[in-house]
């Protein structure tokens, strides 16, 4: 099931499966499933619901007043949250005031900062591996399946209790929610967590619930023969995107339809074509992950050179047009 494509009968269904499995009392009471709705940015009809989704919001102060910008204008729907920074605590509570409008969700980390669990920085260290060194002990085994899922439960706690809601959806920084030991320790985490579903926060009356869809990377065979993300899309194809997939279907996890976005960085001064090429990829119910932020010094962000690029096109008149032009929709949450 697409996450925009949720409708009445299938909220009702639903409810009546979390009142089987958890008790009718607890389902009418706690349990909040979002809807959604699209808004219009033409006086058209629309053939695609879509989620341009923000990620690395609280990274730093300047990609979070951005991504707070472009959400304030609704050019944006999804923003992914990095949980274990100081801008964290700086601007979660600028969220607020769009979340009736925007997804918020998890970014997940395992690449960037210092660890929140007690567990992670008493076996893996102070800090997080970069990427390179976190494929080797993931796919050498050498970081355990309990290590791994004390860090994710305590993001998803850090989020929910800072924002009264559980996380609207879970990514992941450099795609690390499909990578191996960290997906099964997700949907694990996840499952105890939510749902169909046994949450340990269930029972927390200031925790608003939704229907949590994960991100996948995947597009099926058409990563592998992809031009314009080449050779991004083929590494994360094998690198557990096709696999994630997969499982999420099995699962019965809502997740995108497609998902887009990638492309060099080094070229986004450029990035009104690239966009274009991202929509013209994207399904109904579809995801286009962007990297905004307002011109920055901070070299610890690898992508502070283009950040800005993409800020300027998505406040712009021509972002409106290629939107227009398409017919497309951004499909906005409708809490209740």
């Amino acid at each position: 099931m697409s996450v925009c494509r949720l409708n009445r009968s299938a909220i009702a269904g639903l409810l009546s499966r979390f009142k089987r499995q958890n008790g009718a009392k607890i389902a009418s009471q706690k349990l909040q499933i979002v809807t959604a709705r699209s808004i219009v940015l033409e006086e058209n009809v629309v053939s695609k619901q879509i989620i341009i989704c923000a990620d690395d919001f609280a990274q730093n102060e300047d990609i979070s007043e951005g991504i707070l910008s472009l959400a304030e204008m609704r050019r944006i729907n999804a923003i992914g949250c990095l949980v274990n920074t100081s801008s964290w605590d700086d601007f979660h509570t600028d969220l607020i005031a769009i979340r009736s409008n925007s997804f918020i969700g998890l970014h997940l980390n395992f690449t960037f900062g210092q660890p929140l669990s007690s567990a992670w920085r008493k076996r893996e260290g102070e800090e997080f591996y970069t990427l390179l060194k976190l494929l080797k002990k993931l796919y050498f085994r050498q970081i355990s399946f309990d290590t791994i899922a004390d860090e994710i439960k305590a993001q998803i706690d850090v989020f929910s209790h800072k924002m009264h809601i559980y996380p609207d959806f879970i990514d992941g920084h450099q795609h690390v929610q499909q990578l191996p030991l960290i997906r099964t320790a997700l949907f694990d985490v996840h499952t105890r967590k939510m749902g169909h579903l046994h949450s340990t926060l269930v029972t927390d009356s200031n925790i608003d619930y939704s229907e949590t869809f994960f991100r996948s990377t995947s597009n099926g065979f058409g990563d592998l023969i992809s031009i314009i993300s080449f050779p991004k899309s083929q590494a994360l194809s094998i690198l557990g995107g096709h696999k994630f997939k997969k499982l999420l279907i099995e699962e019965q996890i809502p997740t995108n339809a497609s998902f887009s976005g990638i492309y060099n960085f080094k070229n986004a001064k450029n990035y009104q074509k690239y966009f274009q090429k991202f929509l013209g990829q994207t399904k109904n119910g579809g995801i286009i992950m962007c990297h905004p932020g307002i011109i920055s010094n901070d070299l610890t962000d690898p992508l502070y050179k283009f950040r800005h690029h993409e800020l300027n096109y998505f406040k712009s008149d021509e972002f409106l047009s290629d939107i227009a032009d398409g017919d497309y929709a951004l499909s906005l949450v409708n809490r209740y």
